[in-house]
Parts: structure tokens; sequence; C-alpha cells
């Protein structure tokens, strides 16, 4: 071969296999760099989890690792989630995701809970790991979530299993509570189910995601709380809680036209709603403490709930208020109808209300009554046959009332 082609030859070896390689990753260290690339980085974030995302750099230290800083996910132009410094790379088929802290605007709950059901719908098979330090609300009654721990992977029977596990800040508990959620979108069915452990939460904080809690005062500790949801045909929920310090007074006194001071546990050991409906419920309430309660509800629980009371209180007028040293009751709801025990200690069996000398109030001699008698003791209104105030209208839209349910809906039972 001539000299002169062997030169050319090493030449062109030269360009393409060292002058080219060189241009082509400065050329791609310079595009990385760009606002090109970054733009075109958090279009393809902003389509994989279905929200605006924007952040300030990122950086990717090796193939399939992802690390970026001050992360933002937007819901209609305000920032809804902020993550600090959050790393994600992808190790055997699973996404690894790691972030110290993460703030969350509690105003866009409801839009972040329909983008991750819709994102887990389409994720396919991957598993997917997330590790958060804490997660942090800008709801003040919200305290942090701590050592926030998600795996999420569909299982063999097609259903994706997401599992979160974290405890809450200034809270002790000895296991973390735990929070599992189960989609199945070819059957249109979520499962939801949640554990707090023996975690004692308080009222004040559990009312921000279940605000009807309030129904048992500010000063209410709920633990052992379990719930189970199944959004399928028919939307039913399975509840399960113990309730310590429960106001008596708020619930009466600010519902009704009766009195009840005092204060009370209740163990419910499982409650059911089918479509928002209470169709059975076990349980107890015993208040130890003592406490008052006005005429009127002991002589209208004897006529409507068939409970036994004791003669002097037949004739106390009903403005009257008498103490007791014990209430317990023990209940069991089924199908609109209502049974009630009487549970409390030391004093003549069945007994409901009790002193330190006897009994006051004696369980019904029938097992079962309507559960409508329960609205009809706790309203005062004795001019219709089922009250009609907004508090028993309440109650009557959570119980099942069979006694009700063939006759016409007045405008008055309405919420």
């Amino acid at each position: 071969m001539h000299e002169s082609t062997n030169r050319l030859l090493c030449r062109l070896a030269f360009l393409a296999l060292c002058i080219l390689p060189t241009f082509a990753t400065f050329g791609w260290i310079g595009y990385r760099r760009s606002s090109w690339a970054h733009t075109a980085l958090e279009q393809r974030l902003s389509d994989e989890l279905g929200l605006k995302a924007t952040f300030s750099k990122a950086f990717n230290p090796r193939p399939g690792k992802y690390v970026l800083e001050d992360l933002k996910l937007h819901v209609v132009q305000q920032p809804a989630v902020t993550i600090p410094l959050i790393e994600a790379e992808e190790q055997g088929g699973v996404w690894r995701v790691r972030a110290s802290a993460c703030d969350l605007s509690w105003s866009h709950r409801r839009r972040l809970w329909e983008t991750l059901n819709e994102r887990l719908a389409i994720a396919g098979n991957r598993k997917i790991t997330l590790h958060v330090g804490a997660v942090r609300f800008d709801q003040p009654s919200l305290p942090p979530l701590t050592q926030f721990a998600v795996e999420s992977s569909v299982l063999e029977s097609g259903v994706r299993s997401s599992s979160a596990l974290f405890s809450l800040e200034g809270i002790a508990s000895t296991q973390p509570i735990v929070a599992r959620l189960e989609t199945s979108p070819e059957h249109n069915n979520i499962d939801i189910v949640f554990d707090s452990g023996d975690a004692k939460i308080s009222s004040q904080t559990l009312a921000t995601l279940f605000p009807s809690v309030r129904l048992f005062g500010d000063e209410a500790i709920y633990s052992d709380i379990y719930i189970q949801r199944t959004a399928a045909a028919a939307d039913r929920t399975t509840i399960r809680a113990i309730v310590s310090d429960i106001e008596l007074a708020a619930l009466v006194n600010r519902r009704f036209d009766h009195t009840l001071v005092g204060k009370a546990n209740l163990t419910l050991k499982e409650a059911t709603l089918v479509n928002g409906k209470l169709q059975a419920a076990d349980g107890w309430l015993l208040s130890e403490s003592g406490g008052r309660v006005s005429v009127s509800l002991v002589q209208d629980a004897s006529q409507y709930l068939g409970i036994l009371i004791d003669n002097s209180l037949m004739q106390d007028s009903r403005t009257d208020q008498v103490g007791f040293d014990q209430l317990g009751i023990e209940f069991q709801l089924r199908s609109g109808q209502l049974s009630i025990r009487g549970c409390c200690d030391k004093t003549t069996p069945g007994a409901i209300l009790a002193n330190t000398h006897h009994a006051l109030a004696l369980q019904p001699t029938e097992k079962y009554i309507p559960s409508a008698s329960l609205i009809q003791t706790l309203d005062a209104d004795e001019t219709i046959t089922v009250p009609a105030t907004a508090e028993a209208a309440e109650l009557l839209d959570l119980l099942v009332v069979p006694a009700v349910a063939e006759e016409p809906i007045h405008g008055e039972f309405l919420r």
C-alpha cells in the first residue's frame, strides 16, 4: 500500500476513533447540562407521574440512577409535593426511590390520591420501593410521618398490592402503622386497609382524616384502629377500634335535649357498613368514673328501649338529674334490630346504670328491639313517631331501619 494511502487511513482512523467520540462526548455533556435536556427530563417525569414536575438540578451518576434536587410536583400551578433531594435507581427490575424528607400540601390531597390510583393502574408489573425519612404536612393538626416505607408489586392474582409502614412523630407505639392498598383494574375494585396497632391517636389528629370521630369529644383517644374498605359492587367497610376518655356530654348534650355527663371507654369489636348504612355492630360502652344523667333520658329509654328503671325515677321530674357510679352497655346490631345488655360490674346482673347502693336501670326483657327506638330515645320530641331533627336524621341515615324503609322519605329526613 502506498505511503500516502497509509497516512490517509491513519488520519481517518484517528478522526473516527478519537476526534469524533471526543466531540460527541463533549456535545452530549453540553446537551445534558443544557436547558433543553432539563426541560425534556421534566416533561418525561411529568408524563410518568401524571403531575407537572419541576426540579432545580438533575444528576445521572451512573446508568439507571437519577438524583434530583428541589423536586416539586404541581397541582393547578401550585406545588403539592416538595422533595429537597431524591434518588431513584433501577436495580434488578425494581425501582428504588429514597428521600430524606417530603412536604405535602393537604389541600391537594384528593388530587394526589386520584393520581396515585391512576399511576398504579398503569404501572404494569414494575416493582417499586420508596423510603422517606419524614413526610410533613402543611396541616398543623397532622404530625409528620416518620420512617415512611412503601413497597408496591403485582401479586400472582394480578392485583397490585401497595403497603406503607410508618410511625407518627410524638406518638409512641411498639409497631409501625400499616396502610395497604390493593387495586384490580380488571374488576374495578379497590381494597383499603388501615391498622394503627397500639398507637394512641388523639381525636383532634384523627379528625383531620375522619371528621366524624369528633362525635366522642376532642379529648378522646383512639387505639387498635382497624379499617378495611372494599369498593366493589357494594361499598363495604369494616371497623374495629378502642376509644378511651369519651366525653358523654359530646355524645348526648350537644346533640339532643337530654343530659349525660361523665367519661367512658368504648370497645368496638366490629362494625360493618354497606353503602354508608350500618348493617352490624358489636361492642360495649363502660363508665366507671361516675357521672350524671337526666331523668328524661332514663324515662325515654324505658319507654322506647324497654329498659327497666327504678320506681323512684318514674316519679321524678324529667328536668331532674341523677348521679351514677357505673354505666355499662353491651350492644349488638343486626339488620335493623338492636340488642342491649347491661354489663356493670359488682352490681345486679344485667345492670346498665348503677350507684354504690343498687341498680338504677336494668337491661330490657326483650332480646332485640327495632333500631329506630334508639332515635326516639335520644330525641326528646314526643310529637312524632320518628323524630325529625337534624341529629335524628343523621342517625336515621346511618342505621338500617326496616320499620320505615317502605315509607315515603319526607323532606325533614334529608340531609
